[in-house]
């Protein structure tokens, strides 16, 4: 709370007698100011350039003796205000702790005590908020004091202000005048004891705490919160336990949010607070806040794991309990990514970890894109990765859909996941993956054995075909250098080999539909109506597919891009992938040159291709032989090294 400031000299006044008195002031020259005073061609009441009167002045500065000499005048005005501030002498007085100078007010009938200053402040109010206690005192003792005046401005009343600013002397005083009545809010709608708990002035809160007439259940005007809400919420642990000591206080009552004091504490991560709370034993552990989250499941959202642990620990505690939205404490983690709330829960023998939330999502589902979370949840024998959402979504399906491969791979590493499992509309996890155009999950998918490559959906759609519909939706993009060109899923699933010959010719029957006839084509060519979406990449798909049928390839093994009008050479080993840019002039290659077949084959053909394979093991062969007519030594006959499956020696076919 600021205090008026006053010098003790300047340079002008606006009066020769502002002047004088000053000068008299400073050279403690009582006999002259009576001198002055005595003179009738002097006003006592005008004021310098400041606004201030002598009384002011005096007050202001503790001249006890000029105060006394000026209100022996009865001329002076000892009400008259600062023009700037709106103080009067008392107030000046009450807010510098000029005692002397106050009780020298305070005798005089003419003053009025209960004048505020422009900010609202009575004497009483200003003394209180800077703890000038004797003041308080003084003040107090005039009857005519009201000591429950509110400040103008913001409401507060002196036991407010003394209990915000901590003054407990004055705080003291103040609750043993039966005048103060010590529930009165301020604008703010918070009572001497929610201010004092709010801002952690534990001996305060003690002092009120112990006046019967205080009640400690009266809740904010505007938030509803008490002020043991408040006290857990902003983590002041000794005015929680002054509070909670007291009978009368109430730990369950919840703000206008139905928030208890646990779930404020639990949510906030105040774990302090959340043990003092648990020690109690009328606080409810399972009482939850409107939208039904519980201490628990909030600590959980938030990652407060201390708190989680807290609770946890407290045998009372449901941990099972669920919001409205039918989230439990363990599927709210999941879904927030908090791995270490995670890993506590589940090392709870109460948990479920397969209770679902209304859209029937499991704690997996929800931390199928939350690494962490996800290798906790499936270390969990108790966790059944296979159960679905509302949609009949897996997580691997979500997974899949959304193009999280780390966490493709994180679920097909586990041999209870069923990975051929579809969802509602009957798209299995491939079918999702192709739909949506997520390359590196498909190509995951494809490289586990237990996934079926031929599931249609409800609508008869193969994985095949849905990466060819994709394609069609996102014809534009075909060629794009940034990773998103549409084409990578329907090559990877053509590259894959594990497409048999009726799903080829089903997808090739099914897309023959969007082809256009030669008609459509030259009116295209001639500038007339253009080729629609469909018609474009039907033109590029099929040709490609046919050729495929035909034991042909017209998409590069490594660049995945197609050529829809030209065969491929075929690698000379396993005659199965195709390459562009087959020949290059050595003059030619370079680190940006290399041939796609050369990239290829370091990048791991070498070991699928079907030549390599049985030359290796023609080779481990004759060194075994030559290992054993050689007594074990490896004969020089099969040992040396030979170039193999060279792709460069391809064909066109």
């Amino acid at each position: 709370m600021p205090k008026y400031t006053k010098k003790a000299s300047r340079e002008s006044r606006s009066t020769p007698y502002a002047i004088e008195f000053l000068l008299l002031q400073v050279m403690g020259n009582g006999t002259a100011l009576c001198r002055v005073l005595m003179d009738p061609r002097v006003d006592p009441n005008l004021v310098d350039e400041d606004g201030d009167t002598p009384l002011f002045i005096a007050a202001n500065l503790g001249n006890d003796r000029y105060v006394e000499l000026l209100l022996g005048d009865p001329r002076v005005d000892p009400n008259i205000t600062n023009e700037k501030n709106g103080a009067t002498p008392l107030n000046a007085a009450a807010n510098q702790g000029r005692n002397r100078c106050l009780e020298l007010l305070l005798a005089d009938p003419r003053v009025d005590p209960n004048l505020a200053d422009e900010d609202g402040r009575t004497s009483l109010c200003m003394a209180a908020g800077l703890g000038e206690d004797r003041c308080v005192e003084l003040l107090l003792g005039d009857p005519r004091v009201d000591p429950n005046l509110t400040n103008e401005k913001n409401g507060a009343t002196p036991l407010y202000a003394a209990a915000a600013e901590g003054k407990d002397r004055c705080v003291e005083l103040l609750l043993g005048d039966p005048r103060v009545d010590p529930n009165m809010t301020g604008e703010d709608g918070n009572t001497p004891l929610y201010i004092a708990a709010n801002l952690g002035k534990d001996r305060c809160v003690e002092l009120l705490l112990g006046d019967p007439r205080v009640d400690p259940s009266i809740t904010n005007e505007k938030k509803g919160a008490t002020p043991l809400n408040v006290a857990a919420n902003q983590g002041r642990n000794r005015c929680l336990e002054l509070l909670l000591a007291d009978p009368r206080v109430d730990p369950n009552l919840a703000d206008e949010d139905g928030r208890t004091p646990l779930c404020m504490a639990a949510g906030l991560g105040q774990d302090r607070c959340l043990k003092i709370l648990l020690a109690d034993a009328r606080v409810n552990p399972n009482q939850a806040d409107e939208d039904g989250r519980t201490p628990l499941n909030g600590a959980a959202n938030r990652g407060k794991d201390r708190c989680v642990e807290l609770l946890l620990a407290d045998p009372r505690v449901d941990p099972n309990l669920a919001s409205e939205d039918g989230r439990t404490p363990l599927n709210a983690a999941a879904t927030q990514g908090k791995d270490r709330c995670v890993e506590l829960l589940l090392a709870d023998p109460r948990v479920d970890p397969n209770l679902a939330g209304e859209d029937g999502r499991t704690p997996l589902c929800m931390a199928a894109g939350l690494g962490r979370c996800l290798e906790l949840l499936l270390a969990d024998r108790r966790v059944d990765p296979n159960l679905a959402d509302e949609d009949g979504r897996t997580p691997l399906c979500m997974a899949a859909f959304v193009g999280e491969d780390r966490y493709v791979e994180l679920l097909l590493a586990d041999p209870r996941v069923n990975p051929n499992q579809a969802d509602d509309s009957g798209r299995t996890p491939l079918n999702g993956a192709a739909t949506r155009g997520e390359d590196r999950c498909l190509k995951i998918l494809l490289a586990d054995e237990r996934v079926d490559v031929c599931c249609a959906d409800n609508n008869g759609q193969t994985p095949l075909v849905a990466a060819s519909i994709q394609l069609l939706r996102s014809i534009d993009r075909v060629g794009a250098t940034d990773g998103k060109d549409p084409t990578r899923c329907f090559v990877l699933m053509l590259k894959s080999r594990r497409i048999p010959i009726q799903n080829l010719a089903h997808s090739i029957a099914y897309l023959r539909h969007f082809m256009p006839n030669r008609r459509d084509v030259t009116v295209a060519e001639a500038g007339g109506a253009p080729l629609t979406q469909q018609q474009k990449a039907a033109r590029l798909v099929v040709p490609v597919l046919e050729a495929q049928f035909k034991g042909e390839r017209r998409w590069c093994a490594y660049c995945l891009k197609l050529t829809p009008d030209a065969n491929l050479d075929l690698c000379g080993g396993c005659k199965q992938v195709g390459y562009c840019q087959q020949y290059v002039l050595e003059e030619m290659a370079g680190p940006d040159q290399t041939p796609c077949h050369v990239k290829h084959w370091k990048d791991g053909h070498r070991k699928e291709c079907a030549r390599f394979q049985e030359e290796e093991e023609e080779r481990k062969g004759k060194q075994a032989e030559a290992g054993a007519e050689g007594g074990g030594g490896g004969g020089s006959g099969g040992g040396g090294k030979k170039k193999i499956g060279n792709c460069k020696k391809g064909r066109r076919r």
